[in-house]
Order: C-alpha cells, then structure tokens, then sequence
C-alpha cells in the first residue's frame, strides 16, 4: 500500500505546501537495530522518532498484532501525539482496548456523524488514541 499512498501523496503535494509529511513502511513492534543512518526511514525503523500525528486503518485485525500495535505506539508517540486508527469490530476485540489502557494509552471513538455516511450506523469506527498523561483543553 505504500506505493499507492506515496503516489497520492505526490500527486497532491501542492495541498501540503506547510507541512513535513513522512510516509513510510512500519511492521509493528519490529525495530532494526542501530546503524550509521540519519535518515528519517531509518529513524523511523529504528524506533528513534516520534510524531504528532500518526494514521492507521485496520491495524488492529488480528490479536496477535495488538501487542506490536501497543509497542510502536509507545516508540513514536510523545505527551501530544494522537494517533487516528480505523478498527472494526468485527475483527478488533475489546482486548485490543484494555491492553491499550494497561499500556498508559486512553481511546475515544469519534462520532458516527464525522464519518463519511457509507461508514455511519456501521461496524468501522476511528479511534483517537493518546497517552494517558496528555491533558487536554478544548476551547
């Protein structure tokens, strides 16, 4: 899929004029081990960055990714990251959930109204995910 992503994101590189995007392939909970690389891919699998943002759709399909899932989120996620991930109940079990809060992270599900209307009244739902410690003001 990274491909496909890198060529959307290419094409619409003119929507990102402000922003530093970094699209790159990540297997949960696997980390290389150190090298002489300074590169931000190389950062990256080496589990040394951390991001304000981190996307995700069917991440969670499977219970023997939810541990991995849990120890990337904890490598690349700071006091202020959320991470947006799309999970559906039909293959994501509420061990997914509790494991993520005995790991210190705290979920919400967005409301069905956010979601475009094939996704409303359905299985699939996102999820902002953040560290518990994150304190949070809405204004």
């Amino acid at each position: 899929h990274v491909p496909l992503i890198k060529h959307t994101f290419h094409s619409n590189l003119h929507l990102f004029d402000e922003l530093k995007i970094t699209l790159t392939k990540h297997e949960w909970g696997t980390f290389l081990e150190e090298d002489e690389s300074h590169s931000m891919e190389s950062q990256v699998q080496q589990g040394k960055k951390q991001f304000d943002i981190i996307l995700g759709s069917d991440v969670a399909y499977h219970e023997s990714l939810y541990d991995k899932l849990i120890a990337s989120l904890q490598r690349f996620s700071h006091d202020r990251t959320v991470a947006l991930t799309g999970v559906t109940m039909n293959d994501t079990t509420p061990e997914f959930f509790s494991k993520l809060k005995a790991s210190g992270f705290r979920y919400e599900r967005l409301a069905d109204h956010l979601l475009p209307l094939e996704f409303r009244g359905t299985t699939f739902g996102i999820f902002a995910l953040h560290r518990a410690a994150r304190c949070r003001t809405y204004k």
